[in-house]
């Protein structure tokens, strides 16, 4: 059995019997095998695109602004975190950094 492919898909079975007869089975064509191809050799034009739309509260408009306890909500809980990764390493060594022996 060999496993050689054509445009109806990959040859997965082949008999030969002793008369002489052949049976070939054959899988269904797959054009994402296609799709790739054609993405590898022209990304320009064929590369799969994720469209993401992105809305504000109950599909109204982005509200953009500068909320001030947001972000020193966000500086405090850094400096939290800043402060016990400084306690658990107190020589100031990166993290996983190994000392000289």
């Amino acid at each position: 059995m060999t496993a050689t492919t054509c445009h109806r898909g990959a040859l997965v079975r082949e008999v030969v019997r002793p008369d002489g007869t052949q049976e070939r089975s054959w899988t269904p064509p797959n054009g994402h095998v296609a799709l790739e191809l054609l993405a590898r050799m022209n990304p320009e034009d064929w590369r799969p695109v994720k469209a993401v739309e992105v809305s504000g509260h109950q599909g109204g408009p982005v509200e953009v602004g500068y909320d001030s306890a947001a972000v020193e909500g966000i500086v405090k809980r850094i400096s939290e975190v800043k402060q016990r990764r400084q306690a658990q390493n107190p020589q100031g060594r990166p993290a996983g950094e190994l000392a000289a022996g």
